[in-house]
């Protein structure tokens, strides 16, 4: 009358469960995202308003490199221009809440999180601006001083 519950496909469940189990580790198939999925590194955008002899000029570019004395910029046109920080007028940095002005100089926080930010945050070796100025075929820098 009544029926025996019979436990072997359960069991038999448990074993395939537990080889599985065990070999799984061996069998890992490594899956990369592909060299299309990984963001390649960019530097934070920048747009200032350097005083020159002539007046001012609006400057927007990638910044390269940042350091004391001033800006690193690769303009849309690949031109590579180092602005001094006293020629600056005005300048606003993407992606950060940061205004540089005349008025208002940047403490040494801003500065490194500046320098954080920049595609080269550790400074632009020589070996790479001589890169960087080959392929935009310029002789050197395009430097923006104060006048």
């Amino acid at each position: 009358m009544w029926r025996v519950l019979d436990i072997r496909p359960i069991g038999m469940f448990a074993v395939i469960c537990a080889v599985t189990i065990a070999l799984l580790p061996g069998c890992y198939i490594p899956i990369s995202p592909g060299k299309y999925a990984v963001p390649t590194a960019t530097g934070m955008p920048a747009s200032m308003v350097v005083g020159t002899a002539d007046g001012s000029v609006d400057v927007n570019g990638e910044l390269l490199a940042v350091d004391d004395t001033g800006f690193l910029l690769r303009l849309a046109d690949s031109r590579i221009v180092r602005v001094d920080t006293a020629a600056v007028q005005s300048a606003r940095f993407g992606g950060l809440r940061m205004t540089l002005a005349r008025d208002r100089p940047l403490t040494e926080a801003d500065w490194t999180r500046l320098r954080l930010r920049a595609r080269h945050p550790q400074g632009l070796s020589p070996e790479f601006l001589a890169r960087y100025l080959e392929s935009s075929s310029q002789a050197e820098v395009i430097e923006y001083n104060l006048p």
